[in-house]
């Protein structure tokens, strides 16, 4: 169209086409500001937990540390250290070193009870049997 054929209907024409594109973008755009809307709701809800969740948190009370736990006794699969256990298992009490040695059936030399305590002290050191008092 030249400007000489633009008359009051082609302009009116022209204004209601252009109307109709704005309305479809008004709508365009108002679909797409509910959408970030909603997300923007969903992030604040999150964001509100999150808050609510780390005052929590930081409103509880230290914890108090776990005790150390000592890993369940372990006795050397030797012969030598079952007899000892089997020995202090049917005591009645504690037992001196050389009680279990004659127990065992060890000749009551200076080196069998040495050794023999040595692996007395094994078993105590990895918890298997309690050595009520040292010696």
């Amino acid at each position: 169209m030249t400007k000489p054929d633009l008359t009051l209907g082609a302009v009116l024409v022209l204004l209601e086409t252009r109307e109709q594109q704005i309305t479809a973008e008004q709508e365009t755009v108002r679909a797409q500001i509910a959408e970030l809307s909603a997300q923007l709701t969903e992030l604040e809800q999150e964001a509100a937990s999150v808050t609510t969740t780390r005052q929590t948190l930081l409103a509880l009370p230290d914890p108090e540390p776990a005790p150390p736990t000592t890993p369940a006794p372990i006795p050397p699969d030797a012969p030598a250290y079952e007899q000892i256990l089997a020995v202090l298992t049917r005591a009645d009490g504690p037992l001196r070193v050389r009680s279990i040695c004659e127990e065992v059936g060890v000749e009551l030399t200076n080196s069998n009870i040495n050794n023999m305590r040595h692996k007395a002290k094994r078993l105590v050191a990895r918890g298997a049997v309690a050595e009520p008092e040292q010696g």
